[in-house]
């Protein structure tokens, strides 16, 4: 407890701790005296003079030379210790200067700009408790477990949630007027770079210019109306067809029909790495009506991609290739990557190989009750549903499959694979490459000196839609996703860690308000990620010398970064759970509530919803009125995020708080579900719920 009498208490007791510490020092050296003393005593008794004298005295120099070495030692302790504590300073190895980049016409504080620097995943202390969303989603979790471990839960979050407390603040006050200064300012707009983590600021004006040229020159078409009633019928219609013909179940209709009539939303972030900062589009599909269907197919096709010889899953699987491969003198490293791929993979091409692996494929009835003709027709419903909302009018993308749909990274693996079985083994051997390694829209390529050129004319004249761009080696050096391929001598290669001139080795400040946990994870993932892909021993100590500057950068201590790395996970226990439930984070309170909820067979897992994007970054459209539906009909009841949302001013007390608080008949009392009071009974002298502290909506 962080109060004047608890640290009283603290200090007294140390006081005493120190005393006691001092007096069994000075009986320890009392002892040792004796002892010197007796057996000097027993050396003159027992040896001539002359003998016990020498001995005697080179005892003595010992002993001064012993004393000296460590009175030196403890001095040196000492000092430290009352030295003012100052921060070391750290040699950076980031690019701090590439954190913000100012372009827009406004001149940025340096206190705004010491905030942005944290980055836009820094998540901020709240200043309430959202105790009306922990509330909701606990009561929505406790449905599906057992009537008595449901009741034993609510009462255990109801003892959390009367003794929390708001935790410290991470950022100072003028921080804190900053991001209101930056909230408030329409005049510019933030955002993330399209490749690094560095935090744009452009003009609003200057956003919305580079997105009307981006919608005027790209592939699309303005729509005369909203589409999303008419696609919603269609997609429920075909749906209620198949669970009429029992080829869907009940469960299966219930997760993929339409539950909510979101719009397709359209937004783009800026290439700082290229001329004139273009903007890339990105089209957020999560609430449209044809996510959930989407997300199935994806699920369906998934096991489908990757099977062919000339593809790779990640980074860690083209590092173990590469370090088997060896490469001649008259042999080239070069990769090909695809032109916009998504929006120019033809659909009928993509649906026609779909098709085939899933004829092909006898696992398919483990996945779905659906034939592969009826998933064909879903799936090229999906890819066609390409309309998106910006600023108040509907467009429509004429070419290629759906942008942000779950369903269209697969389905375009698929068909590059296709792409490739039809292509290279009648790939003239004047141009055949010897190797052909694919990830997604990525290739990597070993052909001979003189061929490259004629491998990229054959490869562009396949399919007019896909088409290739040519990077060769630099310097016996080529980069490939994370990895940079380097030849040696003998032909041999090796793989090292890849950053693009746009990283920024920026990441989670450590101050920033995550659970420890995300922090000890992104370290590990970091020095894990260094020993898998680097396959040229003298390069890994070099990469973690990196890391740990980047790390450094970033605020984290020595001693955090050490004792993460050194520290071996032990194999998590295989608990079998009955439910799940996502909280915000809150620091104190979220470690309590999840030892007692995971105690009732409740996976708790949390997100931080006060990082920095979510405050700042605001590029997309608001979604209009009539489609903020967030009841989920089928079900019978509302989603969590719609029961905090309806919250009504004046009865965020939850509620009271008290003995009959959150915990009544059973049921944590909801905003807008509040029980009468039991006039029965005489009112609680706990203190009302102005008396506690702050609580969020």
């Amino acid at each position: 407890m962080n109060t004047k009498g608890a640290r009283k208490i603290a200090e007294t007791a140390a006081l005493r701790f120190l005393k006691e510490r001092i007096f069994l020092t000075r009986c320890t050296i009392d002892s040792a005296k004796t002892e010197y003393e007796t057996l000097k005593a027993d050396i003159k008794e027992t040896m001539q003079a002359q003998h016990s004298t020498d001995i005697l005295k080179v005892n003595e120099n010992i002993y001064a030379d012993v004393f000296a070495k460590y009175k030196k030692r403890q001095q040196a302790k000492f000092e430290k210790l009352i030295q003012p504590k100052s921060k070391k300073v750290t040699a950076s190895l980031a690019n701090e200067d590439k954190w913000v980049v100012n372009l827009s016409s406004r001149q940025i504080t340096s206190t705004e700009e010491q905030l942005l620097k944290k980055g836009l995943a820094f998540a901020v202390s709240p200043q309430k408790l959202p105790i009306t969303e922990i509330v909701a989603k606990v009561e929505t979790a406790v449905k599906f477990i057992d009537p008595v471990s449901a009741d034993a839960a609510r009462k255990d979050v109801d003892s959390i949630l009367q003794r929390a407390r708001l935790p410290k603040p991470n950022t100072t006050r003028e921080m804190r007027d900053a991001l209101k200064t930056l909230k408030n300012d329409d005049s510019i707009t933030i955002l993330p770079a399209d490749k690094g983590s560095a935090t744009i600021i452009l003009d609003s004006t200057s956003y919305e210019d580079k997105m009307t040229e981006l919608l005027s020159s790209g592939p699309y078409k303005m729509l005369k109306k909203d589409p999303t009633d008419r696609m919603c019928r269609k997609l429920t219609s075909t749906l209620l067809a198949l669970k009429k013909d029992k080829v869907l179940d009940e469960a299966t209709y219930k997760k993929i029909k339409p539950t909510q009539k979101q719009p397709p939303r359209i937004y783009g972030l800026p290439k700082i790495h290229k001329p004139g900062i273009p903007l890339r589009p990105i089209v957020s599909c999560i609430g449209s009506f044809a996510y959930n269907l989407s997300k199935y197919l994806a699920d369906i096709l998934s096991p489908l991609t990757n099977c062919s010889e000339h593809t790779v899953t990640n980074s860690s699987e083209f590092a173990e290739f590469t370090s088997e491969q060896t490469i001649n003198e008259q042999e080239s490293m070069i990769s090909f990557d695809v032109v916009s791929l998504f929006t120019n993979v033809p659909i009928e091409g993509a649906c026609s190989t779909a098709l085939q692996r899933m004829q092909s494929d006898p696992t398919l009835s483990e996945r779905t009750t659906l034939m592969p003709e009826q998933i064909v027709e879903l799936l090229e419903f999906v890819l066609r549903s390409t309309y998106f909302l910006y600023r108040g009018s509907f467009y429509e993308q004429t070419e290629g499959a759906a942008m942000g749909s779950p369903v269209s990274a697969v389905v375009a693996n698929l068909y590059m694979e296709g792409f490739e079985q039809n292509a290279l083994p009648k790939c003239p051997s004047t141009c055949r490459p010897r190797v052909w390694k694919r990830y997604v829209d990525d290739t990597f390529i070993i052909v001979n000196n003189s061929e490259a050129d004629g491998l990229l004319a054959y490869m562009n004249s396949q399919q007019p839609s896909i088409q290739f761009t040519l990077e060769t080696e630099q310097g016996g050096k080529l980069a490939f996703l994370d990895t940079l391929v380097q030849r040696h001598e003998g032909g041999k290669l090796s793989t090292s860690v890849y950053r693009k001139p746009t990283h920024t080795d920026q990441y989670i400040p450590y101050d920033s308000h995550h659970d420890k946990s995300v922090k000890k994870g992104l370290i590990k993932c970091l020095f894990d990620r260094a020993a898998r892909i680097i396959t040229h021993p003298p390069e890994l100590p070099k990469e973690r010398a990196h890391i740990r500057g980047a790390l450094y950068s970033n605020g984290y201590p020595r001693r955090f970064i050490k004792n993460t790395f050194k520290k071996k996970q032990p194999p998590r226990d295989q608990k079998v759970f009955k439910t799940c439930t996502v909280l915000p984070y809150i620091d104190g309170l979220s470690q309590q509530l999840k030892r007692r909820l995971e105690g009732h067979g409740i996976r708790t897992v949390f997100r931080s919803d006060t990082t920095l994007r979510k405050q700042l970054v605001r590029p997309k459209d608001p979604i209009p009125d009539h489609r903020r539906s967030q009841i989920d009909t089928d079900q019978g009841r509302p989603t969590p995020i719609a029961l905090a949302d309806r919250a009504r001013p004046g009865q965020n007390s939850l509620i009271g708080l008290g003995r009959a608080g959150l915990i009544g008949s059973g049921n944590l009392a909801l905003p807008g579900t509040a029980r009468r009071p039991d006039r029965s009974r005489p009112p609680s002298r706990d203190r009302s719920a102005s008396q506690l502290p702050p609580t969020g909506n």
